[in-house]
């Protein structure tokens, strides 16, 4: 017969320091990955309103991958104007979904965005000028859920502001590996809230930070790049010396 254990723990004996108060909100757990199917979700049935039978949208990275992925949920056709350099996970979601794909260089895709939208009546659901990030109406509707999630789960009501942090490619990638140790693989570019958060100052008070990490690792551009090398010959004195050239003490 098995009893249940009970366990008392002397809070206030433990350090401060014991746990970061900084939170993650892991958007890679959404359907494709990133937080683009927030929006997405917003940006389609906005199409599907409009009678439109299809969408369109140039974007070579995660939103092209999202929007394909409602659009065909919604049953709509998906044109995407990307380049020919896509990351290879999002070549293969856009595959997968169904997508007519035109790599085109970047600086041509408005003008053909605009013409598909003219020409067919496909509803854009990013923009339609370089001088926009993604550029649908119904955007903000999407990403505001964060900030909902943020405050169903934490019990307070989310906040922003503050200030613009530059930060470098060197201090992503110090930070995505932060992230990893903690079992979390995020896109470079996802962590750069963390980043910044880190050219702070120690958060002072009570309350939780909380980074947003918009998209998973296998979304970046050097993913299968690096094959595995062979044991050569499969044997315990090669597997010893790849330990020890991992930093493994086999003594």
């Amino acid at each position: 017969m098995a009893y249940p254990v009970e366990v008392d723990y002397a809070y206030d004996d433990v350090p401060s320091t014991l746990f970061d108060p900084t939170r993650d909100t892991d958007e890679s757990r959404n359907p494709t990955w990133s937080h683009k199917d927030r929006l997405n979700r917003c940006t389609v049935s906005a199409a599907l309103g409009s009678g439109a039978q299809g969408i369109v949208v140039a974007s070579s990275g995660n939103h092209g991958a999202s929007a394909a992925a409602y659009a065909a949920r919604a049953g709509l056709r998906r044109v995407v104007l990307a380049s020919a350099g896509a990351p290879p996970a999002v070549q293969s979601f856009l595959d997968a979904y169904g997508a007519v794909v035109l790599p085109v260089p970047e600086h041509e895709r408005w003008s053909l965005m605009r013409q598909i939208v003219d020409r067919l009546g496909y509803h854009p659901v990013s923009n339609l000028t370089a001088a926009a990030h993604t550029g649908h109406a119904f955007d903000p509707e999407g990403y505001k859920t964060v900030a909902y999630e943020i405050c169903a789960e934490l019990g307070v009501p989310a906040q922003s502001g503050g200030r613009a942090l530059r930060v470098s490619d060197a201090e992503m990638a110090a930070a995505r590996a932060e992230l990893a140790a903690g079992g979390l693989w995020a896109e470079v570019s996802s962590a750069a809230s963390l980043a910044g958060l880190r050219q702070l100052a120690p958060p002072s008070g009570e309350g939780a930070l909380v980074c947003v990490s918009t998209s998973s690792g296998f979304k970046d551009m050097d993913v299968g790049t690096n094959p595995l090398e062979p044991l050569s010959p499969p044997d315990w004195a090669t597997v010893a010396g790849r330990l020890r050239a991992a930093g493994i003490s086999l003594a």
